[in-house]
C-alpha cells in the first residue's frame, strides 16, 4: 500500500513540476517580449526614425517592397 502511494506521489510530484516549467517558460517570453516588443512600428515610422538618425531610408524601402 505504501508503494503504491509513493509512486502516486512521485507521479502527482513529476506533474507538478513539470506544470510549474511551464509556467516558468511562459512567463519569461512573455517578459521577453515585454522588454522587446517588435513588429509594432509601420514602415513609414521606421523610414522616418532613419531619417531623423540621419540615415538614408531608401535601402530598406526598396529591400522590404522586394519581399
Amino acid at each position: 500500500m505504501e508503494d503504491e502511494l509513493d509512486e502516486e506521489y512521485l507521479d502527482a510530484l513529476k506533474e507538478v513540476k513539470g506544470k510549474r516549467s511551464i509556467l516558468k517558460l511562459e512567463h519569461k517570453m512573455n517578459r521577453n517580449k515585454r522588454a522587446f516588443p517588435r513588429g509594432k512600428d509601420t514602415l513609414e515610422q521606421v523610414a522616418e526614425d532613419l531619417e531623423d538618425m540621419g540615415i538614408d531610408s531608401t535601402h530598406l524601402q526598396k529591400r522590404v517592397s522586394a519581399k
